[in-house]
């Protein structure tokens, strides 16, 4: 199988080569299906699969393997008839003398198939260039097609894709012959009275459209059947899987813009699958607070599925706005220690005071006496067990209260204005929910808030009950997070939002925004916007076609594109992606940007600190080494015997 379907994928012709052969004719005939008109499933007969599940869900049915009787039934009727194709009537005739038991279910399903083949047809742009051409240059077009269905669905499906200037459609289901035999081009030239020379033909199928064609001495265009415009995205294995890959496959050509196209094949799906979860588990009459900045495109997709609900609110927050006001309820080093877990691995002094909420230049003759600087590097994971930095924070700890005093009431200021102290319910990505845990305490209700996360690590701060998490949902999965631990840098920069982090909210509740890390890198920024351009736009097309109730795209097949793309970059996203920049605890670290290998052989304490701060090793390891190792494998290694 894998043979021909390689063979399919030949030859690739361009556009302008197409025009160039048929510019020399006066007649051109297509054929429709994979020529004029690509279809969102993979395989045609994939179309009985979503036949069943429509019937089912819409009637309440439970018929299973239709695909197999409905296959074996077109077999079936072929045999018996005396013309050399059949309509879509006369298949469904011999289901009923296969099995019986349909006789009451054949008008329903034989409408679901008509509707599905409709709604599923999309317009190949190769072709339609070509078509376009052709209309341009007033040359008689003529459609040919070997199809069982009837002309009033034809001509729908052709009027819909933009063809409507032709001279006349054939098709085999109503003359009774086909182009396999030859007989259906016969029957066009002598109907037409066309002379061979005069005409050219353009198919897919290389046996039908193209030597049957050449037999009849008609001059032939074959084109592939499969063309793949996906640049991570793999195929699948069931038809739910099949079925997104092939609608994405037909879209993407319209798309030119490459990290538009990877937002549309790569975040797009993961995207969907969020929010359409979100819609089906929030509680619609309650608010819901959608974090930024992680959340900014989360909130656009999710009033797209759910357009019907006005409770959504873009919350104005981040770790650091609400981990200060946090700190005057509880000052704690204990405390302390625990709001950081979400922060870098690694993080200096400098930066952590700055987290708190103070000036650190204020604190340099303190950190003397502990034999501290504002450059020391603090490890988060083992921060209570630093003496000397233990010692340092009791001994400001009063002043830690207090500047989180005025903190503490701008936020009241800033919860107040929204009106939702009470039932809240609240969207983020996820993994330790500290913002969750810090709104809990400054609301002093932990009953009254919902999280609802892409995935929630089983050490989050905060009760199970409290929470639901749709990749990780609490669970202590070594392989999920693995994969989040290597994806970090591509979640993130997809997740964000071109405005800076909140730093807090003034005396008057209104939040004070910092600079954005991309303030002087428009690359970076552009990539942001193009990678929410492209995963908006699929939502919008998935959510408007009947496919988004016939299949189930998981949250763990949506994010195979982006384990494609973290673990297998090609260079141009390792270039855009690994220089984006990322406010780490040591400063602004490019995702994936490393020195010299030469440079690190002679300095490897440089290696192991850029390596240890990128939050795309993966892609640090390919630029350094150039060389295709099984990177994830390794990552996984150093993950699991991480200190």
């Amino acid at each position: 199988m894998k043979i021909k379907e390689t063979i399919n994928g030949f030859p690739k012709l361009s556009t302008a080569k197409l025009i160039d052969i048929v510019k020399e004719y006066d007649i051109v005939s297509f054929d429709i299906f994979d020529t004029l008109i690509k279809r969102d499933v993979y395989k045609e007969y994939d179309v009985f699969d979503l036949v069943e599940k429509k019937y089912n869900s819409t009637y309440g049915d439970n018929i299973l393997n239709f695909k197999d009787i409905r296959i074996e039934a077109e077999k079936n009727a072929r045999k018996i008839s005396d013309k050399e194709e059949v309509s879509l009537s006369e298949i469904y005739a011999s289901i009923v003398k296969i099995d019986n038991k349909y006789n009451t279910k054949i008008r329903e399903l034989l409408s679901l198939e008509e509707e599905i083949e409709y709604e599923i047809c999309y317009q190949n742009k190769l072709i339609k260039q070509v078509y376009d051409y052709c209309v341009s240059k007033n040359k008689q077009i003529y459609i040919i097609s070997d199809m069982y269905l009837s002309r009033n669905l034809i001509e729908r499906m052709l009027i819909k894709n933009g063809y409507n200037t032709y001279k006349r459609l054939f098709l085999s289901s109503e003359v009774g012959l086909q182009k396999r035999t030859g007989h259906l081009f016969k029957y066009v030239l002598e109907s037409e009275g066309i002379k061979k020379e005069t005409i050219i033909h353009i198919g897919d199928n290389k046996r039908n459209d193209w030597i049957c064609a050449k037999k009849m001495g008609i001059s032939a265009i074959n084109i592939a059947k499969n063309n793949t415009n996906l640049i991570y995205k793999d195929l699948g294995s069931n038809v739910d899987d099949t079925t997104i890959w092939s609608f994405i496959n037909n879209r993407l050509p319209y798309i030119e813009n490459r990290n538009v196209a990877i937002g549309y094949e790569v975040y797009g799906p993961v995207l969907y699958s969020f929010v359409n979860w979100l819609k089906d588990n929030i509680d619609s009459n309650k608010i819901i607070l959608f974090f930024s900045r992680d959340c900014y495109v989360v909130k656009r997709a999710y009033e797209i599925v759910a357009s019907n609900n006005q409770n959504s609110i873009y919350f104005y927050g981040s770790r650091r706005s609400l981990l200060v006001p946090a700190l005057y309820l509880d000052s704690s080093v204990e405390n302390l220690c625990r709001l950081v877990k979400s922060e870098s691995a690694q993080f200096t002094v400098y930066g952590l005071l700055k987290k708190i909420g103070l000036s650190p230049q204020d604190y340099r003759e303190t950190l003397k006496r502990y034999s501290l600087c504002l450059d020391s590097i603090l490890v988060r994971d083992h921060l209570a067990e630093n003496k000397n930095f233990i010692l340092f924070y009791n001994s400001i700890q009063n002043e830690v209260k207090q500047n989180s005093e005025m903190a503490y009431r701008g936020f009241v200021k800033y919860i107040e204005s929204l009106k939702c102290t009470h039932d809240l319910q609240v969207v983020d990505i996820g993994w330790r929910c500290t913002m969750q845990y810090c709104l809990e305490n400054l609301l002093k209700n932990k009953n009254s808030i919902k999280g609802y996360y892409l995935g929630v690590r089983e050490d989050a701060f905060i009760d199970k009950n409290n929470f639901l998490g749709l990749f990780l949902n609490g669970e202590d999965d070594k392989e999920k997070k693995v994969f989040l631990a290597a994806m970090t840098a591509l979640i993130e920069i997809f997740f964000s939002a071109l405005h800076g982090t909140v730093e807090g909210y003034d005396i008057d509740g209104n939040p004070i925004l910092g600079e954005h890390e991309c303030i002087n890198d428009f690359s970076s920024a552009q990539l942001i916007r193009d990678l929410h351009k492209g995963a908006i736009r699929f939502v919008e097309d998935f959510n408007g076609s009947i496919i988004k109730n016939l299949i189930d795209i998981s949250i763990d097949e949506a994010l195979n594109g982006i384990k494609k793309l973290g673990t297998k970059p090609q260079k141009e996203e390792i270039d855009s992606f690994g220089k984006f920049p990322f406010r780490m605890g040591v400063g602004i670290v490019n995702a994936a940007d490393p020195k010299s290998i030469i440079g690190y052989i002679l300095h490897p304490k440089n290696f192991f600190y850029d390596f240890s701060n990128s939050n795309w090793k993966i892609a640090f390891l390919k630029k350094m080494l150039h060389i295709n190792l099984p990177y994830y494998n390794i990552f996984k290694i150093l993950y699991r015997h991480k200190r």
